[in-house]
């Protein structure tokens, strides 16, 4: 693509050589000589002097670079840029072909324009929608709803009865519907409670690598429209999630735990059955044991309003400070 190309795609103001030629991009910690290259943070600006990119797209307007494109948002532009010039992963060669090394139940709705890998199985009335492409070694359940234009990555298991919508994006290794993690004692014995709900995932949501969702006990498990969950992360049986929510990766939920729109949850937070308001923000590794209402912001263990928190710590540290100094001149 040439230089003007881009800045009409991203909406950016271009200064410079409109018709120079992009061959790749790369990022600005790379070699990246005769490459498109991106500023996201102001962090990335010391190193524009001994780059040899032929141009970048940048927030603010860079001093002595002779090709640059500016931009309001340059992570949407480089989300942009990567769709427009690098290749999919998958050949189009590839696409709306069923393996004959699939196993794929009679009774189960295959959509013409659906691709499927080597060595995957999809259960009886399980019905999958057009678009959508399932990789190797994917196991499917019955009775699933799986819908258009999906990607489901390598060893995904799905169990049975679980519904996910379109444009959703699985990765290698999550499982979508074990059972959750009831038992009840009985004799110094732990019995197992059978998990009878289902999971259902509504549309354009991403679920990371080794990522689990329980199926519901009677009731549901859900995902919200356009919620990112990331790796390693635990939606216990009977956790709602609400729309547009990103959870990083390391957090556990308990069972019945229910979270409202627009939630941000840093890594290793753990949340327990409780209920979460929209437009909250979790820290990384908060303790949620109680309700939290709209529109806070919330951290530590009990986690708390986070400025209270931070007023903790700092009279914490003062003390172990002043104590510390004491031991050491009275030493």
């Amino acid at each position: 693509m040439l230089l003007g190309e881009i800045a009409d795609l991203i909406d950016g103001s271009l200064i410079g050589d409109p018709e120079v030629r992009i061959s790749d991009i790369s990022s600005i910690l790379d070699e990246c000589s005769g490459k498109l290259t991106f500023i996201l943070e102001k962090k990335y600006i010391k190193y524009v002097s001994e780059s040899k990119a032929v141009a970048f797209v940048t927030f603010k307007e860079l001093s002595s670079v002779e090709n640059q494109i500016i931009v309001k948002n340059p992570r949407k532009a480089l989300a942009q840029v990567i769709a427009a010039v690098k290749k999919d992963s998958i050949s189009s060669e590839s696409d709306n072909k069923l393996s004959n090394k699939a196993e794929i139940h009679d009774t189960a709705i295959i959509d013409p324009l659906v691709s499927i890998k080597s060595f995957c199985t999809i259960g009886e009335k399980t019905v999958v929608k057009k678009g959508t492409r399932i990789m190797s070694n994917v196991s499917i359940g019955s009775n699933c709803v799986i819908g258009s234009d999906c990607f489901i990555h390598p060893h995904v298991t799905i169990y049975n009865d679980v519904k996910i919508g379109n444009n959703v994006i699985l990765h290698a290794g999550c499982v979508i519907g074990s059972d959750g993690f009831g038992y009840y004692p009985e004799n110094n014995k732990w019995n197992k409670i059978p998990h009878t709900g289902k999971v259902i995932i509504e549309d354009d949501v991403e679920i990371g690598a080794n990522t689990c969702l329980d199926r519901g006990c009677l009731g549901n498990t859900e995902v919200g429209k356009g919620t990112k969950i990331d790796n390693l992360t635990h939606v216990a049986h009977n956790t709602v999630i609400g729309q547009d929510c990103i959870i990083t990766g390391l957090v556990a939920f308990m069972g019945g735990a229910k979270l409202g729109n627009n939630i941000q949850i840093g890594g290793q937070a753990g949340i327990a059955d409780i209920e979460i308001g929209n437009n909250v923000v979790i820290a990384a590794k908060s303790g949620v044991t109680k309700n939290i209402p709209d529109n806070k912001m919330i951290s530590g263990f009990p986690a708390r309003e986070h400025v209270k928190e931070l007023k903790k710590e700092s009279v914490l540290r003062k003390i172990v400070d002043n104590y510390s100094s004491k031991v050491k001149n009275n030493g």
